[in-house]
C-alpha cells in the first residue's frame, strides 16, 4: 500500500512525473525482452529438435533414383544440343490430364524439358496441355518408331492435318525440326525428342540422325523411371 502511495505522489508531482514515467517505460520494456529472449530460446530449441529429427532421415532409393535419373537427363539433351548445332532440344510427353475421364495417356502432350542455344526463346511454357491430335501425321510415325524430319520446315505447311501445329511452330520462329520417339524399357512410347533449328534451315545428316536417336532412347529409359512420365502429374 505504502508503495502505490509512493508512486501516485511521484506522478502526480510535475517535477518528479517524468521519473515515474521513465521507471515504468523501463520495466516495460526489460519484460518485453524477457519474453523474446524466451521465445527465441524455445524455438532455437526446437528448432534443434527439428533439424536432428531430419538429420535422422534418409530420402528412399526410389526417390533418390528419380532424382539422380532427372539429373543426368539435362546433360544429354545439352549434349546433343551441342553435337547438332541446334537452337532448341527438348522432350515432350503424352498424358491425360488431370481432369480428363478418359483411361488413355495419349490425348494431351507437353513440354517437360529444354535446352536452348544463345539467343533462342524458350517455348516450355506455350507447350502445355497441347491436343495429342495435334500433332497428326507424327504421332503414327512415331508410334511406329518412326523419326520424322522437317529439315524444310515448309514442307509441313503442306500437310493439311499439320496446317495448325505448323503455324504455332512457325511463331516459334522454326526452320528445320526433327521428331524422336521416345519409349520406356519395354518399346511403349511416351514422348518425343525433338530438335529445332530458328536461326536457319539445318540438313542434318544420317550419321547424326542416327546418334541423336541413341540419345533419346537413353533418355527414355531415365524418363521411364521419373513420376513425370505417369499421366495425373501434368495437370490439365
Amino acid at each position: 500500500m505504502e508503495l502505490l502511495n509512493t508512486i501516485e505522489l511521484v506522478l502526480n508531482n510535475p517535477e518528479t512525473a517524468w521519473m515515474g514515467y521513465a521507471a515504468g517505460t523501463l520495466m516495460l520494456f526489460a519484460l518485453v525482452v524477457v519474453s523474446i529472449t524466451g521465445f527465441m530460446v524455445k524455438t532455437a530449441k526446437n528448432l534443434k529438435e527439428l533439424l536432428k529429427i531430419i538429420g535422422s532421415k534418409k530420402l528412399s532409393p526410389d526417390y533418390t533414383k528419380q532424382i539422380k535419373n532427372e539429373t543426368n537427363i539435362s546433360p544429354l539433351l545439352t549434349e546433343i544440343r551441342h553435337n547438332m548445332l541446334a537452337d532448341r532440344v527438348c522432350i515432350l510427353q503424352y498424358h491425360n490430364g488431370i481432369h480428363s475421364i478418359a483411361n488413355n495417356s495419349l490425348l494431351k502432350v507437353s513440354m517437360t524439358h529444354e535446352r536452348l542455344g544463345l539467343n533462342t526463346t524458350s517455348i516450355m511454357n506455350q507447350v502445355q496441355n497441347w491436343p495429342a491430335n495435334y500433332l497428326g501425321t507424327i504421332n503414327h510415325k512415331l508410334f511406329n518408331r518412326e523419326s520424322v524430319y522437317y529439315p524444310d520446315f515448309k514442307v509441313m505447311g503442306e500437310c493439311p492435318e499439320l496446317r495448325g501445329l505448323y503455324e504455332q511452330l512457325s511463331s516459334f520462329n522454326t526452320k528445320s525440326i526433327y521428331f524422336f520417339p521416345v519409349v520406356d524399357a519395354r518399346g511403349k512410347i511416351f514422348g518425343m525428342g525433338s530438335i529445332q533449328y530458328t536461326d536457319k534451315e539445318h540438313d542434318v545428316s544420317d550419321e547424326w540422325l542416327r546418334w541423336a536417336n541413341g540419345m533419346f532412347t537413353s533418355i527414355g529409359t531415365l524418363l521411364a523411371g521419373l513420376e513425370l512420365v505417369y499421366n495425373e502429374n501434368i495437370s490439365n
